[in-house]
């Protein structure tokens, strides 16, 4: 879930989790500044597939704050 939305230059070692209604990733992104600890959970999900989205959209908010903004992608717009 981390490593989702996250620019190529960045790289993670990251664990993930889940039960019924329950997904959650925790890890360290690295990346040429430095490093980050980043910690995602989410329960009483109805809807595990959008769960898991939101969570990487805060892992990817996550990266444009601490490093800014994403490079757009190489492949697409």
């Amino acid at each position: 879930i981390i490593p989702l939305h996250l620019p190529e230059e960045a790289t993670s070692a990251h664990k993930t989790g889940s039960l019924r209604g329950i997904r959650n990733d925790a890890g360290i992104v690295y990346h040429p500044k430095g490093e980050y600890i980043v910690s995602l959970f989410a329960k009483r999900l109805a809807d595990p597939v959008a769960g898991i989205a939101a969570l990487a959209e805060v892992s990817k908010l996550t990266w444009e704050a601490l490093v800014g903004p994403r490079p757009a992608p190489q492949w697409g717009p």
